[in-house]
């Protein structure tokens, strides 16, 4: 049985909310389920939908890493440890708010009985040639004016399409559609906050910026 070491050490100093983080090379390379030893805790066994096993295996790694993480968040909780699915979003147990997310290095996963939408999203810096191209598709007319002048171009981009992607996740059971990035607009930036704009309301979303890259949390409707 495999070992892993699960960090829950959060960005974003929140109270009730439970983080659980893992590298994706702390899994197998070729997964087909897990049963692993997770600290602290004890043992989880994960199993890979039928719909995944023919995948390629990096996807079944991020599902599984993302699985695990949440599995352990729910754990330290005190609730049950298994996750529903519909389609491909994550079912969360009764009065719990929930969100998983991955990029190429990491898999993290939130849970609270504070809030009633949580989003979380990771992800890894968008290249600098790569930038003006995805400004595009990513910023709305306008977001470009909430950049501060010590943040460069390709760092900004990647925080607002984080927090967009952490805004969409919060959200998604009550707009009940996919949201196009245009719909929502930055109305603002502060030191650990991103201002979203959305329907008449501003949310905020909490970022970081670090070694293991871009980090965002929306925490919406307490409990």
């Amino acid at each position: 049985m495999t070992r892993i070491a699960l960090s829950s050490d959060a960005p974003f100093a929140l109270p009730g909310l439970i983080w659980a983080e893992l590298p994706l090379d702390a899994l197998p390379p070729d997964p087909q389920g897990l049963a692993v030893t997770a600290e602290p805790g004890g043992a989880f066994r994960i199993a890979l939908p039928d719909d995944l096993r023919p995948a390629v295996a990096r996807r079944r790694r991020e599902f599984l890493a993302g699985r695990l993480a949440a599995a352990q968040a729910l754990r330290r909780l005190g609730t049950v440890e298994h996750l529903g699915r519909n389609g491909r979003a994550p079912v969360w147990p009764p009065g719990v708010a929930g969100s998983i997310s991955h990029d190429d290095r990491r898999a993290v996963a939130v849970a609270s009985r504070q809030y009633r939408q949580l989003g979380v999203d990771c992800e890894q810096p968008i290249p600098e040639a790569e930038a003006p191209a995805l400004a595009r598709q990513i910023l709305a007319p306008g977001d470009a004016a909430a950049r501060p002048a010590g943040l460069g171009f390709a760092a900004f981009l990647t925080l607002v399409f984080s927090a967009k992607e952490a805004f969409y996740k919060a959200v998604a059971a009550e707009v009940g559609r996919m949201l196009e990035f245009h719909e929502v607009t930055v109305a603002g930036m502060a030191a650990d906050r991103l201002h979203l704009a959305f329907g008449g309301d501003v949310s905020d979303v909490r970022w970081h910026l670090g070694p293991a890259g871009c980090t965002t949390l929306c925490a919406r409707n307490p409990a």
